[in-house]
């Protein structure tokens, strides 16, 4: 997990981080719900494919509705996805 959190912000919590088919797919968020990110990366021959899906709120907006349901619909697009 320690790769997950090489960032500027030491705050961010890893929710997920795992290899998946060519790839690798990692997920954060902040522990009060008003920044995630998740990010995949994937090669297919030399090519390579990334999905980044990013949501921040503001504090009067408060914090992301359903976050960790949020970040599971994230990871489902970004790795469903395929080059063509």
């Amino acid at each position: 997990m320690a790769a997950a959190k090489l960032t500027s912000d030491p705050a961010l919590v890893v929710a997920t981080q795992q290899q998946v088919h060519d790839g690798f797919l990692v997920s954060v968020h902040r522990p009060d719900d008003h920044y995630m990110a998740t990010e995949l990366t994937r090669t297919f021959g030399g090519q390579a494919l990334r999905c980044l899906v990013v949501y921040r709120t503001t504090a009067k907006q408060g914090p992301i509705p359903a976050r960790a349901l949020t970040t599971t619909l994230a990871e489902t697009i970004c790795v469903s996805l395929a080059p063509r």
